[in-house]
């Protein structure tokens, strides 16, 4: 079986043309690409420091010791009359998580500005909600330079809490 990466690269495959803003196509597959880096990275480390560490790209989300759950999103800004940036984050709905780690990247850049880490509850599900506009973010207490804080977190789930539940598939 062969993967695309992404549907973008699928429709190249077979020669099809979407009918979607290009630049935004464009800026959608950076997004995607970053968002694998920044997963592939993460898994490295959880992984080197005894934690079993899985990532599913349908959902985008890792999974750390059959327990955490972090969703992975990388974006560009959103545009204001087509020139003022902001950055906007959704609370996935379809599925549950425990934190939302969103990384903030420039239109049509490959370079992470920051991340926010969002734990549940501090958004509303399904909702759009305006991350970081005017060069100020109202989430500044989730605003991060890295992820160091994601690994300090796994690192505190003790094992022995696990067992139970990850054994019957079940969370408190």
């Amino acid at each position: 079986m062969h993967e695309f990466g992404s549907l973008y690269e699928a429709y190249k495959q077979v020669g099809y043309v979407p009918k979607l803003a290009a630049e935004r196509s464009a800026n959608r597959y950076v997004e995607r690409r970053v968002e694998m880096q920044v997963a592939d990275v993460t898994l490295e480390v959880f992984r080197s420091r005894g934690h079993e560490a899985k990532y599913a790209k349908h959902t985008d989300t890792l999974c750390v010791d059959k327990w955490l759950r972090i969703k992975l999103a990388v974006r560009s800004p959103w545009l204001i009359a087509g020139h003022v940036p902001y950055w906007v984050a959704r609370w996935p709905d379809g599925f549950p998580v425990d934190f939302l780690v969103y990384g903030r990247i420039e239109r049509s850049g490959a370079e992470l500005l920051d991340f926010h880490v969002f734990p549940r509850g501090s958004l509303v599900a399904g909702a759009y909600t305006v991350v970081y506009r005017h060069g100020q973010t109202h989430f500044r207490v989730y605003q991060r330079p890295d992820l160091k804080s994601l690994l300090a977190i796994a690192d505190t789930v003790p094992l022995e809490a696990l067992t139970g539940h990850s054994l019957a598939g079940e969370r408190p």
